[in-house]
């Protein structure tokens, strides 16, 4: 559509898959994921389309998001991969990922937020590793992620939507602390005492809430 979605104008020509699940754009560049492994690109505003599915390793790609030039594939079972020449190569990006099923990708200030069948996943460097930041969360089977004003808000499968200050995540290096090398909180979970053991002895500050996110 060229007047606000009044109107439209369909663009299928040579996309052999039109099961869609994601879409992205890099400049004038289109790009289209579908539920059978596909990743179709358009230069020509959709004139005409080719298949960059190489390198994905047929995986069914859930979702889209990029940075600048490179372009980040979410797929269900393979994890993460990233291309910088439209598409046409594909690298694999998994490092500490616990979960390869990519619901959703998104991105905020070069930070890239991922959400997986199995929590919540951010990396500040471009990809090439990963770290989770779902706590508090009591459903981690996240389907949908959108950032407004100045909070990151996640949808989940059975619990609702959740959220958090953006800020959190994107500027304060704290949040990006694997937890299992700061503290140990033991027993998890607890009904009586809870024990925090502070193993790397730096001053900490900490919060407990429980399920329903009171403190």
């Amino acid at each position: 559509s060229t007047d606000k979605g009044n109107n439209w104008t369909n663009v299928n020509n040579n996309i052999t898959d039109t099961y869609f699940t994601c879409m992205e754009s890099i400049g004038s560049n289109i790009f289209i994921g579908t539920e059978n492994g596909d990743l179709f690109h358009s230069s020509n505003n959709g004139t005409s389309w080719k298949n960059n599915y190489k390198g994905l390793n047929n995986f069914q790609v859930l979702s889209l998001t990029s940075i600048d030039s490179s372009l980040f594939a979410g797929t269900s079972g393979g994890g993460i991969f990233v291309s910088t020449n439209n598409g046409l190569n594909w690298k694999v990006i998994n490092s500490g990922l616990t979960n390869l099923v990519i619901r959703t990708l998104i991105n905020k200030n070069k930070v890239i937020i991922a959400g997986t069948d199995k929590g919540i996943f951010i990396s500040k460097n471009m990809g090439s590793t990963w770290i989770a930041i779902d706590g508090g969360l009591i459903d981690s089977r996240i389907r949908s992620l959108a950032i407004s004003n100045q909070n990151i808000y996640a949808g989940t499968e059975s619990n609702g939507v959740w959220y958090r200050p953006i800020d959190e995540i994107i500027t304060n290096t704290e949040a990006l602390i694997n937890i299992n090398e700061v503290f140990l909180l033991y027993p998890n979970p607890s009904t009586t005492n809870l024990f925090i053991n502070n193993t790397n002895k730096k001053e900490l500050n900490f919060s407990i809430f429980n399920q329903v996110g009171e403190n």
